[in-house]
């Protein structure tokens, strides 16, 4: 799939000099996305040479992306959980550079989507005091939603792309479609109560939060947080931009075929 659709330019005066340097730290990643080699260069050099850096390397087994609060964290966690030998991954850079460099060598890419307002929503009630928060940070937000479905959008048929729903309840499907499209042998993540109780643990014990709503597992407190940052989509400003956001989301979504199995049976 193809198609693209153009960026929507902002109202708000205030992010205008920060639109423009955006534009070209986009063509800055355009770039080193197009040319593989200067790609792994450049992050090396980024993040230090560190083997342990989540990137996409030469050696890279899969790559595992999405926006925030799209359960990146708990797709991690499950597929690792899974295995039985140790898997090179790249991931939880929510950058669409890395999706592109799989897509163009070869290796197995998992692309993360949701709903963008729930996505923001869990983003924001996490890493922002959200308390404080004006519609600037959520226009922000979706302007780099918007920007990262763009970008992966001609590349949509080199990916495996997961909704959300199918992520956080069938797993194992969105494994099998991994090995399926890329002949690969990764082993399938058994969906059940215990397993997904064992990665909430692993988040858990990997987060540096000490209070459970900012961790990304589902509870009534977290989505009673979530929902009193709900208000500000309903700004005039922000229109066009959840309008563009929820079409990326849709075209994307369809290409969930678990979903569209469902749909059509």
């Amino acid at each position: 799939m193809k198609e693209q659709l153009e960026l929507v330019m902002p109202q708000n005066s205030q992010l205008v000099k920060e639109i423009q340097i955006e534009l070209w730290k986009q063509k800055v990643r355009d770039l080193i996305a197009y040319y593989p080699d200067l790609f792994f260069w450049a992050g090396h050099k980024i993040n230090g040479f560190n083997p342990e850096a989540n990137i996409v390397r030469k050696d890279t087994q899969i790559v595992i992306e999405g926006c925030p609060g799209s359960a990146n964290t708990f797709a991690v966690r499950a597929f690792l959980l899974a295995q039985d030998n140790e898997v090179k991954m790249a991931r939880h850079t929510h950058k669409y550079t890395q999706v592109i460099v799989a897509a163009r060598m070869g290796i197995p890419a998992l692309v993360l989507v949701r709903n963008p307002k729930d996505s923001i929503m869990s983003y924001l009630v996490r890493f922002s005091n959200y308390q404080k928060l004006k519609v600037i940070d959520v226009e922000r937000n979706l302007r780099r939603y918007i920007e990262f479905h763009l970008k992966i959008s001609p590349y949509i048929d080199e990916c495996v792309i997961a909704d959300f729903s199918t992520v956080t309840k069938d797993f194992g499907s969105v494994i099998s479609r991994v090995n399926d499209k890329f002949c690969a042998n990764f082993s399938v993540f058994n969906h059940n109560e215990e397993n997904t109780q064992a990665c909430f643990a692993e988040m858990h014990r990997r987060t540096k939060h000490n209070k459970d709503f900012l961790v990304a597992i589902p509870s009534e407190k977290r989505r009673q947080e979530k929902e009193k940052i709900r208000k500000f989509f309903q700004d005039s400003e922000l229109t066009d931009l959840i309008i563009q956001a929820e079409d990326l989301y849709k075209m994307f979504r369809s290409q969930d075929t678990l979903l569209t199995n469902q749909l059509v049976n």
